[in-house]
């Protein structure tokens, strides 16, 4: 039974997250210095995800946030983040936002290349 629920948890908590944090750190060295890049992660990692939103604003409480929160507690009742409640349709908002995005990225950063390349 643990290997079933690991699997669902996987591919419903973490792939999302991975595939949004995947198309942006694939698409965004294309314009910008890749470790101006890489130190803007680690702080938008911190910022976005782990931060307790007092003070400074933060997605980390959002459905935008990568890190699972929402499908984590919306599907198993369970979260280690910081989302005080969600329901299962917030899970999926979530999980279908990340991928939307991602794709979108994946999308236009491709034509945006595609255009680049054609200009020279």
């Amino acid at each position: 039974m643990a290997i079933p629920m690991a699997l669902a948890t996987f591919a419903t908590v973490v792939i999302p997250g991975l595939i949004f944090v995947g198309a942006f750190s694939v698409s965004v060295p294309a314009f910008i210095w890749g470790p101006l890049y890489q130190i803007g992660f680690v702080g938008y990692w911190f910022w976005g995800n782990l931060y307790q939103p007092k003070g400074i604003p933060t997605i980390s409480t959002t459905i935008l946030t990568p890190a699972g929160g929402y499908m984590s507690l919306g599907f198993f009742g369970t979260s280690i983040f910081p989302v005080a409640k969600s329901n299962a349709f917030q899970g999926i908002e979530s999980m279908l936002l990340l991928i939307a995005l991602a794709l979108l990225v994946i999308l236009v950063v491709s034509k945006l290349q595609q255009w680049r390349q054609a200009k020279m």
